[in-house]
């Protein structure tokens, strides 16, 4: 069982054997209202205190990431896992409450997402840099950056991202992807504002 945003709510999923794909862990009532009595989003706010100032919809995200990692928490703070959860499920009408049996073992998870940014990460660390950008239909730019890297580590990695950006030119957006992204370095920090600033001029020279 898995967690996935829609839109403001929090589905619950599950893996579909043999089909490398997801479904509805309850097709009739596909989103999460509560755990333990607890809303969801109140779950969700004390669990990202550290991230108070980002976007709600990435604090959403984050959130929901840091629920499937509960189980690392008791961990970490040597407490007793609880044996079983209350979940209640809802349809937005009506609700249906199940009570999860948890198990003290651990299991490995990783989205998609999660897994192939961290397969760009361990890609750029040895400097082949071709999986952080990608032209998008619509003419849209793609910059992938799984962390906040530092140029004297990363050889190459400046010029790299001069000569995408120098690529992306002419598309209509530039989407720059830090889902994952855990920080690190500043170098990073100032580049980004000069190439966009960059791209506005060059776009509105030409309206």
């Amino acid at each position: 069982m898995s967690l996935a945003p829609l839109g403001e709510k929090a589905t619950v999923i599950k893996s579909v054997e043999n089909a490398k794909s997801y479904e509805y862990y309850n097709r009739n009532f596909p989103f999460l209202k509560s755990i333990n009595g607890i809303p969801i989003d109140k779950t969700i706010h004390s669990l990202v205190y550290k991230s108070k100032k980002a976007p709600k919809e990435a604090k959403f995200d984050i959130g929901l990431s840091e629920i499937q990692k509960l189980g690392r928490l008791y961990f970490i703070n040597n407490l007793k896992l609880p044996e079983h959860l209350q979940i209640v499920f809802t349809n937005g009408k009506t609700d249906s409450t199940t009570t999860i049996q948890l198990q003290d073992r651990q299991f490995g998870y990783f989205s998609k997402l999660e897994l192939k940014s961290s397969l760009n990460a361990a890609a750029i660390s040895k400097g082949e840099f071709s999986h952080m950008a990608t032209l998008l239909k619509g003419n849209i730019g793609l910059f992938s950056l799984p962390e906040m890297y530092s140029f004297a580590n990363v050889i190459g990695l400046k010029d790299y991202i001069d000569s995408i950006f120098t690529t992306f030119r002419d598309t209509k957006a530039i989407i720059i992807d830090l889902r994952f992204n855990p920080g690190g370095s500043r170098d990073l920090i100032p580049k980004f504002p000069v190439i966009l600033f960059q791209e506005l001029i060059h776009h509105g020279s030409r309206m």
